[in-house]
This record gives structure tokens, sequence and C-alpha cells, in this order.
């Protein structure tokens, strides 16, 4: 974590505490001067719970002001009165900021089949103050967190213009992002298409390709604001600095994975693909759903020692890896924790 980093030109931010569960921060709110350029990536469960309903329906325009998250308490698997209160959440905040509900984003994280406390958390929606006074990623990145150990931020440049990011997420990573929470500010200028497009392939090349434990989430949320304080940058410029910040991100997630003793990074770089015009990489091909297998397969050794490389090889195999195409890199992030006791001598045996 940055020992001392401010949200890009044109955001605020309000962090407290309102009683979801604790006494820690579990009320958030980052917020544009004015409404702005966003784009978000959600979760694709099928039962995606009551903030990502809302927040999918609120940027759709390409338009946000703000961005609201209430920790400790997801609001999945509460019925009609969960998707209530969310909708009661967006409306007290957007009365607070002086805007229309629909331009106000809905982020949940923690127990699951909870209701929101609804007394404490119109309290908090009172006490919003005006204007709001925060302008500390790292305070923004603590008030997000479950049980996450340590608060993840990451920065980067493009031109004159700053992009900021803050994360949460240690389990339930798996597949397409997973409960996980990642904002992302900048102050440059950028129309709402060019950023959603840009937006949606770098989440593809980042938080897409992290792997904790293999289960899904109801709640994952990727935003992206844009208040062009800035002014204009370079596009591809603009979408290295958010691919850095993205990918930061994503490693510590992976890190901070529920009972992680190491990370493992595993780079591709055989696959067909179709390049992007930001850097020269080649990312997001058909190869993907082989890659993110052989990140989860059970006997990948948890060690990594120079002799399990034929369980590795067996697992290239079993996943469709044929070592014939290969033109350029794509990194996939995972944690590990235990050793299987039933890992198999040698690697895998081939029928």
């Amino acid at each position: 974590m940055n020992p001392s980093l401010p949200l890009p030109l044109g955001f605020r931010a309000h962090v407290t505490n309102v009683g979801v569960k604790d006494g820690t921060d579990d009320f958030t709110v980052v917020a544009a001067d004015q409404v702005c350029a966003a784009a978000g990536v959600f979760t694709r469960s099928s039962f995606a719970g009551p903030s990502v309903l809302v927040s999918r329906r609120h940027v759709a325009d390409g338009r946000a002001r703000a961005m609201v998250v209430v920790s400790k308490n997801a609001n999945v698997a509460t019925g009609p009165q969960g998707q209530a209160d969310a909708e009661e959440l967006a409306a007290g905040v957007a009365a607070a900021l002086g805007c229309e509900a629909s331009e106000v984003l809905v982020a949940s994280t923690g127990v699951i089949g909870r209701q929101y406390p609804m007394d404490r958390i119109r309290a908090g929606l009172r006490a919003i103050p005006s204007p709001l006074p925060g302008t500390d990623a790292n305070a923004v990145a603590r008030g997000i967190m479950t049980t996450d150990t340590v608060p993840k931020t990451a920065s980067a440049s493009a031109g004159a213009a700053s992009v900021v990011g803050v994360a949460k997420g240690v389990g339930m990573i798996e597949p397409d992002m997973a409960t996980m929470i990642a904002m992302v500010f900048t102050d440059a200028l950028v129309g709402a298409e060019e950023l959603d497009a840009m937006f949606r392939r770098v989440v593809d090349r980042t938080f897409n390709c992290v792997s904790v434990d293999t289960d899904t989430s109801t709640s994952d949320t990727a935003v992206v604001l844009a208040s062009g304080a800035a002014g204009a940058v370079d596009g591809a410029a603009l979408e290295r600095a958010l691919y850095d910040v993205c990918a930061s991100l994503t490693r510590q997630i992976a890190s901070d994975g529920e009972g992680a003793t190491k990370l493992l990074e595993v780079t591709v770089d055989d696959k067909k693909q179709k390049s992007l015009t930001c850097g020269g990489d080649i990312f997001a091909g058909p190869m993907k759903a082989g890659e993110k297998a052989f990140l989860n397969f059970s006997c990948i050794p948890k060690d990594v020692v120079p002799e399990d490389a034929a369980a590795i090889e067996g697992e290239l195999e079993i996943v469709g890896f044929t070592g014939k195409e290969s033109k350029k890199a794509d990194t996939y992030w995972k944690n590990e924790d235990l050793v299987p006791k039933d890992r198999p001598k040698g690697g895998i045996k081939k029928k």
C-alpha cells in the first residue's frame, strides 16, 4: 500500500463506520464533482446480488456520479427486500450528493443471507457530510475490507492524468473476478464508449485471470470513473495505466488469498490471438479456459519444485495446451496453501 495516495482530481470520499457488523469502517462513498464517464464489469453468476443488479442498470448509459460500498454484509439471498434496500441505498446517497439515484453505483461484500441493518444504514446516509471531506485512497481501501489482511491500492500515470485503484478480495475468487470489488478512478478526460471498451479489455487481462479457491461469487464488481479534471490524454497511455493498476491489484488479491502462503504466476505464451493496440500485447483468446483450468488443477504441485515438472506437463496436455502456437505471453495468478497428500509422484500418468 502506498503510504500517501490521494484520489485523482475531481474525486472526494467519505469513509466511516455505521455498525453493519463491528466497529471497523464499513460504509464508503466516493463521488466525482460532477457526473462523469463510467464503466463497470460484474459477476457472471446467475444469482447476482441486488447491488450488482442496481449497478448494472445504473452504469448502462456510461455515466455515474458516485459509488457506495457497504462491507461486512453482501445483501445477497435477501429476496425482494434486499433489492429494495439496495435501491434505497443508492437513493440515499444521491439525496446527500444532490444527484439522481441512477447516477449512483452500489457494491456490497460480506456475509450472505442477512438483510442490511437498514436502521443503521439510514442513519449513515443522513450523516453523509457535504462536501465529502476525504481524498485519501488508502482510507477508501480500508473501508471496503472484509477478511482482507491488508488494504489494496495501486496507482499509475498517463500523461498529466493519474489512475488510482483500490480493491478487496481474498476468497471466492474464481471464475471471472469473484468476491472482489475494485474501484478505479482517473482524472483523464475520456468518452464513455472508449472508457468502457478499454476497461473491459483491461479486466479481461487482469481480474479475470485470477483464481484463489475456484468458488464463484454473486457480488463481483469492477468499476472505473473518469472525472476529466486533468484533460484528455493519449488513449494507449491511459489503457496501459489502467492495466498497470489493475494488474497490481490482481497480484495483491491473489497474494492475500485466504490461507495462502505462496503466489503462482503462470505465463502462457502459446496461443492464437488477435492483438490489441495497447502495448502490442496479445490477450483474451481461445486458450483462456485451458489456462484457468491449468491453474485450478488439484494436482499442480503446491510446493512447485523442479521434479514435479511432469505433473505440470500432464496438466498442460489435459487442458489442450499444445505448445505449437507460440506468439506472445499472458499471465494468470493464483495462490496456494497446502500440498495435497494424494498428489501423484512423478506427475500424471498418461493414458
